[in-house]
């Protein structure tokens, strides 16, 4: 599968946002919260307060993954928005995002990664525990809700 990785350009601003949407609500049927996306500003939610946001793009362009750091302090940093396209799971898109965003937090002198999902993404627990991301026992209005931690250093 032919891709590249990017930083986020404004011009696929309506683009990841339709693609993050139908992740979030057609595969896993999920509409708490979707009208953040649709609101979300990625400039100044992200980059402006020294995050980022990354694009994973297919040969014609198309958003086929993304992945953003939102920062918490001076020591954490936030996984947000990672999501790959269903049928290009499996060729390593989402190791090479997060990879973008453990090499950008660690160059940027960040300490932890944090993230928070959902139980029913048993795929995605599966990924961050694969790379070390440990389960923060954190209690929360949602049940579902699950916390993981990550020290970079």
């Amino acid at each position: 599968m032919e891709k590249r990785i990017i930083e986020y350009k404004k011009e696929f601003d309506i683009d990841v946002k339709k693609f993050i949407e139908c992740i979030y609500v057609g595969e896993y049927n999920m509409d708490v919260g979707i009208d953040v996306i649709q609101n979300e500003d990625i400039y100044a939610d992200y980059l402006e307060n020294g995050g980022n946001f990354w694009i994973a793009l297919d040969e014609n362009n198309n958003v086929i993954g993304t992945i953003a750091g939102k920062v918490i302090d001076n020591e954490t940093i936030e996984l947000k928005r990672m999501y790959v396209r269903k049928e290009c799971r499996g060729y390593g898109i989402a190791q090479e995002l997060l990879n973008n965003l453990e090499k950008f937090a660690a160059d940027n002198g960040f300490k932890y990664l944090i993230l928070g999902t959902y139980e029913r993404m048993e795929r995605a627990i599966g990924f961050y525990t694969k790379n070390l991301f440990i389960l923060e026992d954190v209690e929360t209005e949602y049940q579902e809700e699950r916390f993981f931690k990550k020290c970079l250093a």
